[in-house]
């Protein structure tokens, strides 16, 4: 953190500090903490089963001195804590020094945690092997999907059907940017070439991101010039620049999002809206565009009893190393990216019969007179809404 992290943690030592001990006391109800920060001297007090330590906090200024601190309260906490039921020990040690950091990563940046083993494993079987400890590139922007990988995986991209009967719209839908999927877009836009629609539909509902590199090609197969997006870390400022290739579709574009796209999703929705090559329809996004890198700590005994091979599992630690920016410098995550038309559909089913943002992106590409962005906007507010759409924000000029 103090090499990586690009916040200065040593102005917020003794916040980190307190947050990290009230999150143990959340996690174990035997504990209690009391704290005064305001006025020297400052201190923090742990109560355990009616025992309590009173913890200095006046030189908790530095990293090594908040670890100091730390080490000294865990140590008071293990001594002190009524024992657990036989054989659980291990199990609650790990889990109140989990509670502990991400307690205090919370406090830090809100995006980075530490991940137990199952969430890790699960995390691992999602992403690309790499080399090194670092098990996600430098600048790939966090996914919420990677780490919650419950259920099976869904495909990555599907060409949708046209909006309507005899609709000069053609769609694709991005479930996630998986390894590949960059290259699933531009055979879907080559078979376009022969026949080249009035425009595009980019579905982005509910794509919670992937791999950085793949949301960067994804948009670059659609812009010919301009900065994609840029990467801010503590090592600088790193500008991703589209690349034309002769091969960008010449239609116009509707990108469509809602509450739950987030991640490199918002990256190319961001970069599609900011670069004027198209509009975006539907809800605010997630604003999840961190920028983490997931590093493997060394493995731990889970399980006691059970034999070294078996009960030893990897914990990793997500850490968010910096932001990403869309075109023109503006804050994706906390932010996220505003539709120009926003849309709030009643259903959330994602059905071509009833989806009221399909239907609404197939009418405006069909009735705008060119696919110009000023065009599209200015079509968008002569438009009524699909019956199924309960709002529409109309695009300012």
């Amino acid at each position: 953190m103090r090499e990586n992290h690009p916040r200065d943690v040593a102005p917020i030592a003794r916040e980190l500090l307190v947050k990290s001990l009230e999150a143990v006391a959340a996690r174990e109800r035997e504990i209690q903490v009391d704290r005064d920060l305001a006025t020297p001297p400052r201190w923090a007090t742990v109560t355990v089963a009616g025992k309590s330590c009173t913890l200095n906090l006046e030189r908790v200024d530095a990293p090594w001195s908040l670890r100091s601190r730390m080490q000294e309260a865990m140590r008071f906490v293990d001594a002190h804590l009524p024992p657990p039921p036989w054989g659980r020990g291990v199990e609650r040690e790990m889990a109140i020094e989990i509670a502990a950091t991400n307690g205090m990563l919370a406090a830090l940046d809100g995006h980075s945690r530490l991940l137990d083993a199952d969430a890790y494993a699960a995390l691992r079987a999602r992403r690309p092997k790499r080399s090194g400890t670092a098990a996600a590139e430098p600048d790939a922007p966090r996914s919420e999907s990677a780490i919650d990988a419950s259920g099976p995986t869904p495909t990555p991209m599907r060409v949708l059907p046209r909006a309507a009967p005899g609709s000069r719209v053609a769609g694709l839908r991005l479930r996630e940017f998986a390894p590949g999927v960059s290259a699933e877009v531009e055979r879907a836009l080559a078979s376009l070439e022969r026949e080249p629609p009035a425009g595009i539909v980019i579905d982005l509902r509910d794509n919670k991101g992937g791999v950085f590199d793949e949301a960067v090609k994804v948009a670059d197969a659609f812009i010919k010039e301009g900065i994609l997006v840029s990467t801010t870390t503590k090592r600088g400022r790193n500008d991703r620049v589209a690349h034309s290739d002769g091969h960008e579709p010449g239609g116009a574009i509707v990108v469509l999002v809602n509450r739950r796209t987030a991640s490199g999703a918002e990256i190319v929705a961001a970069a599609l809206k900011n670069l004027g090559r198209g509009v975006v329809l539907g809800e605010p996004t997630a604003g999840l565009a961190s920028i983490d890198v997931v590093f493997e700590l060394p493995p731990t005994r889970r399980r006691p009893g059970e034999p070294d091979d078996e009960s030893l599992e990897s914990l990793g630690l997500l850490l968010s190393l910096g932001r990403a920016l869309a075109p023109g410098g503006a804050e994706i995550a906390g932010a996220g990216v505003t539709p120009d038309i926003q849309l709030s559909p009643v259903t959330e089913a994602l059905r071509a019969e009833n989806d009221c943002l399909l239907q609404f992106a197939d009418a405006l590409i069909n009735q705008a007179p060119d696919p110009r962005r000023a065009t599209l906007l200015s079509t968008a507010r002569t438009l009524a809404p699909p019956a199924a759409c309960k709002t529409v924000t109309p695009a300012r000029p």
